[in-house]
């Protein structure tokens, strides 16, 4: 035998090794990929898309609205935060008797969302929120009043 017929029967050892290779480092990132899912998708998409013109309205009618919040979020420490936010009107007046929910979501993680109801302080609405988790957290603050709703979305990062 030659050299050159040695080396072309070791060429379909090097295919195999090659691709054997490849199968195995895709097998590892498919196991970590299943392992680190944190399961940030969107619920119910395309139910969402089908009504998105509903939201253009709902966005249109909060801003015929006019009213605005004025939030102040203070980092206590130890996933702890006071937040006091005062609703005005479109002539800068304040809003009461209204009913505000914030809704907290982690948008880099499910499973850590909740509610926190405010109550009414110095014309304004007041809540101690108890974070699960410190990081990112994406708070949602809506505001009832007869039959107006306003809302808005804001993210901040717990300490």
């Amino acid at each position: 035998m030659s050299d050159n017929s040695k080396k072309a029967g070791f060429i379909p050892y090097i295919f195999i090794i090659f691709f054997t290779v490849i199968f195995i480092i895709n097998g590892f990132y498919i196991y970590i990929s299943q392992k680190t899912w944190r399961g940030v998708a969107t619920q119910n998409s395309y139910q969402k898309g089908l009504k998105y013109n509903e939201t253009l309205e709902f966005v249109k009618s909060q801003k015929a609205l006019g009213w605005n919040f004025e939030i102040n979020f203070l980092n206590l420490g130890n996933n702890l935060a006071n937040t006091t936010v005062c609703l005005l009107d479109k002539d800068k007046t304040y809003i009461k008797n209204a009913k505000l929910i914030a809704k907290l979501r982690r948008p880099t993680q499910e499973g850590k969302d909740f509610e926190q109801n405010f109550i009414v302080q110095n014309n304004c609405y007041y809540a101690k929120i108890n974070f699960p988790l410190k990081g990112l957290w994406e708070v949602e603050i809506q505001a009832f009043k007869d039959d107006n709703i306003a809302q808005i979305v804001k993210r901040y990062i717990v300490q």
